[in-house]
């Protein structure tokens, strides 16, 4: 006698791949299991291409509604939800069209899906307080022990929108190379990251 966790695993797997593997766990009473499993097995169909349909528009609308809803099908096979909030179901499709053959001509269609997954995964996000930008031009790098100047001559960098670090204008010299780095910004902090082997031109200093 299987377990009940094993029935619900073969109820599972015959919803979606059709294999009849849960059709003896299912009394007839004057509808064959199939049929009956059929009900259940296209709502859960129905349900996730809408799903995924809502998520890739753009993929939707290029290849159209058949080409799509076979994809879908075999994308839902292999690769199942596991969760009930399906605004997060769909995240390997992108993958999964690399590698579609139907697909294989349309070689700019994983990079659209791509993108159409990020905008949807932004869309759904929770929501956080904006930067505060202020917070961000206010900080004064020269104030900050051993930061904001050059450890050769003490000249005061500066940092221009390239996010580059360099002597400020009014020094002629550079007596080291610039610097890369890159603005971290997190819910409450503000902090620059000089990128390893950035450095560029020097000036002999």
């Amino acid at each position: 006698m299987p377990t009940l966790l094993e029935i619900q695993r073969a109820v599972r797997r015959s919803l979606l791949a059709q294999n009849g593997e849960a059709d003896a766990y299912v009394v007839p009473d004057g509808l064959a299991p199939d049929a009956r499993l059929s009900v259940y097995r296209n709502t859960i169909h129905g349900t996730l291409t809408t799903a995924l349909r809502l998520s890739y528009p753009a993929v939707y609308r290029l290849v159209g509604r058949e080409f799509f809803e076979a994809a879908v099908r075999i994308f839902i096979e292999k690769e199942p939800p596991h969760g009930a909030y399906l605004d997060e179901y769909g995240a390997g499709f992108a993958e999964f069209l690399a590698l579609f053959l139907p697909a294989a001509s349309l070689t700019y269609l994983p990079a659209v899906a791509k993108l159409e997954w990020a905008v949807s995964r932004a869309l759904h996000a929770l929501d956080v307080a904006a930067l505060d930008f202020s917070r961000l031009l206010a900080r004064d790098l020269a104030r900050s022990p051993g930061r904001g100047r050059c450890r050769h001559c003490g000249d005061r960098l500066g940092v221009r929108p390239g996010l580059a670090a360099r002597p400020a204008p009014r020094y002629r010299r550079r007596c080291h190379p610039p610097q890369r780095g890159r603005v971290a910004v997190r819910r409450s902090t503000v902090r620059w990251t000089t990128i390893a082997g950035s450095a560029g031109r020097g000036c002999g200093h």
